[in-house]
């Protein structure tokens, strides 16, 4: 079995950016996710599109 190599990243927030992401992980409670899970999603979603939008200018 391969072995997952978990790759760690700071990311800097604001505090209303902060304010928003409790209040989503308390929301989002009720599905299970993990507060770890909100942040990877969401930065996933915004690396993804900053390479969109690399590609766009091309």
């Amino acid at each position: 079995m391969k072995e997952k190599k978990s790759k760690r990243v700071i990311v800097r927030i604001t505090e209303s950016q902060f304010k928003d992401l409790i209040d989503c992980v308390i929301e989002e409670n009720n599905k299970k996710y993990t507060t770890s899970d909100l942040i990877r999603e969401s930065v996933i979603e915004k690396l993804k599109k900053i390479k969109d939008d690399a590609k766009r200018k091309k």
